[in-house]
């Protein structure tokens, strides 16, 4: 709607992930190099987290995009799925035909494939995203197919990518077996302050057409406010004050354009935030809330202790009290 008013090609705040606008901040660097890492080295079981938004599918692509051509990676999204299907998806993103063989022998073609593929120079990278979404028995069908190995290497690489209950779920007692694995793990934060007002200017740049939007510095700090640095939350943001700037006929985005936006928005925003917030911390409100109900038992039975020793001690002699009756004095009439 905005963009022929801002003379822009497109929509550069799509929150639809787009290699053409891919913005690395440092943390998204640190976590490329750790997955380079990982799979150069052969390690079995690389883990990449981060909240919901934080720019861990695009750093997955850029990864993607930077292997050559003597590793093949198989790129599972969304894997709410079972042990079965998911292996039927594995053998369909790697073009292995499974029809000729029953449930007992995908794994013995699986590992075939994968013997083929090591002879040949090659290695084989599967990346499933989500993966804090895994069932129970299509994590210990992950398990098994790590388990595919030689005297030497591993056949077989895996890429957990997941929001911060991955890190929760693979440190749980049940899932040890495959927490212990986990040779490499990074966890991507928010970009900061600059590198949030570089990322707007970096997408608006690639979608412009030679001419320049100004900003009043104010917008940066209301954006920032709002999206904690989150890149979805900041393409929200965005999108929201171009189209109230257009609405009102300014191509000067001020900062009171960004306010009152950043307002229509801030009411979900916050709403999301204090959810993240309280699943964040579950375990500290539980703990709080044991601590205050042990505080609330105590403070009962130290008052009916204090009541019953009351009655038993405290009351006996009040009743001494008014039982001592003033002296008869008599007098002698005769």
């Amino acid at each position: 709607m905005y963009q022929k008013f801002f003379r822009l090609k497109e929509n550069p705040f799509k929150l639809a992930p787009n290699p053409d606008y891919l913005f690395l901040g440092s943390d998204h660097e640190e976590a490329l190099a750790h997955l380079k890492y990982g799979i150069w080295q052969g390690e079995g079981f690389i883990s990449i987290t981060g909240k919901q938004g934080v720019g861990k599918t695009i750093t997955c692509m850029a990864f993607i995009a930077s292997l050559d051509d003597k590793t093949e990676v198989a790129y599972i999204s969304n894997p709410i799925l079972s042990s079965k299907q998911l292996l039927s998806k594995i053998f369909r993103k790697f073009k292995i035909s499974s029809t000729k063989y029953n449930d007992k022998n995908l794994l013995n073609a699986f590992y075939s494939f994968l013997m083929e593929k090591r002879l040949s120079g090659k290695r084989v990278v599967l990346i499933i995203d989500d993966a804090e979404k895994l069932e129970r028995d299509t994590i210990e069908q992950i398990r098994l197919l790590s388990n595919l190995e030689t005297n030497r290497d591993k056949l077989l690489q895996i890429i957990l990518i997941g929001q911060p209950e991955l890190t929760k779920m693979l440190k749980s007692y049940e899932l040890r077996q495959i927490g212990q694995r986990i040779s490499v793990n990074y966890h991507i934060n928010p970009l900061t302050f600059l590198e949030a007002k570089d990322y707007i200017f970096h997408r608006l740049h690639v979608a412009s057409q030679g001419t320049r939007i100004e900003f009043d510095q104010s917008v940066f700090r209301h954006i920032f406010r709002y999206s904690v640095g989150i890149p979805r939350l900041i393409n929200i943001a965005c999108d929201k004050v171009l189209l109230t700037s257009y609405r009102y006929g300014q191509k000067r985005i001020t900062g009171n354009i960004a306010k009152e936006a950043i307002i229509e928005l801030s009411g979900k925003a916050d709403g999301v935030r204090w959810i993240d917030f309280i699943v964040e911390n579950q375990s500290k409100f539980i703990m709080a809330g044991c601590c205050i109900s042990l505080l609330l038992i105590i403070a009962y039975l130290a008052k009916l202790t204090g009541s019953t020793a009351d009655y038993y001690f405290k009351k006996p002699k009040k009743l001494m009290i008014f039982q001592q009756e003033p002296p008869i004095l008599f007098e002698s009439g005769y």
